[in-house]
């Protein structure tokens, strides 16, 4: 008897087991989740990563819209590269190694064949000098190249301290100095051999903050974001601010842009179109950035 019993129970559990695996393919039933379902299920949740290199003075505006785009859009991770300038920028869009250049000049027709190119907003170069520099707030572009050149070599001169004047100097190849040749030095001023060569802005703005009577070139949104303690010089006769860039009086201007190649991949082409939309426009106006329609 006792067989009998034991052997209708295993048959009941058999036809249990059996009802169980058919009736999980029903409606309201909940299925058995498989190893590889859940597998599938966690990589779709995983971080889309964008990478992008170039130019460092472009950096700060559009880590401050990567940070607002990677709030919108949680999943998705912009990498940024360490900073090469807008050709190294440009080159790694070509070469397929990065998803987008970022740049801050303009760029060469060289450049540009083959690639997709927008400008995002536009940032004043300035130049500026230790607050111990009392009493010079303009310069002309004569006094300018005097100082550059090395002609001019005390504060006194220019109605300043009686000081030796510091010269911060930036590389030939960089924004700042490709724009300082074009608008006040032209390409045949040399240089004076006693100016500091600074390899990258934020050395220069540090150097502006903390070491007496220096003159150089840095950010404006820069000094404005962070209220950096530095006279902003006037040059013959222009405030830098932004009023005087957007009606076209300030004419010393990095204009930052974005670059890729081809037709890009949803998330990239998503976050592209978030750099160009009304509200990464409204961020970077409030960053003190001047947008560009």
């Amino acid at each position: 008897m006792k067989r009998n019993i034991s052997f209708a129970v295993a048959i009941g559990l058999l036809v249990s087991l059996a009802a169980g695996v058919a009736l999980s393919g029903l409606p309201g039933c909940t299925p058995v989740t498989t190893n590889q379902e859940s597998s599938n299920q966690e990589s779709s949740k995983e971080q889309q990563e964008i990478t992008l290199s170039g130019s460092g003075t472009a950096y700060r505006a559009l880590r401050l819209l990567a940070k607002a785009y990677e709030e919108k859009v949680p999943n998705t991770k912009i990498v940024f590269n360490p900073s090469n300038q807008t050709s190294g920028g440009v080159q790694g869009v070509k070469d397929n190694v990065i998803d987008l250049g970022a740049t801050s000049r303009k760029l060469t027709p060289e450049e540009i064949s083959g690639i997709e190119y927008r400008a995002v907003a536009q940032d004043a170069l300035m130049m500026a000098t230790h607050t111990s520099v009392e009493g010079v707030k303009n310069l002309q572009t004569e006094e300018l190249k005097a100082i550059y050149s090395g002609k001019a070599t005390n504060w006194q001169e220019f109605g300043g301290p009686d000081a030796d004047i510091i010269v911060l100097d930036r590389a030939e190849d960089e924004t700042a100095k490709i724009l300082l040749r074009r608008h006040y030095f032209g390409p045949d001023l040399q240089v004076t051999s006693d100016a500091v060569l600074m390899q990258k802005e934020k050395d220069a703005i540090e150097s502006l903050q903390t070491t007496p009577y220096t003159i150089g070139p840095m950010s404006l949104v820069r000094a404005i974001k962070e209220q950096l303690p530095v006279n902003r010089l006037s040059l013959d006769g222009v405030e830098p601010s932004l009023e005087n860039i957007r009606n076209g009086q300030y004419k010393m201007l990095r204009t930052i842009g974005i670059v890729w190649q081809g037709e890009p991949t949803a998330p990239v082409a998503d976050f592209i179109d978030f750099l160009l939309s009304e509200a990464a426009a409204q961020k970077l106006q409030e960053a003190g950035y001047a947008t560009i329609n």
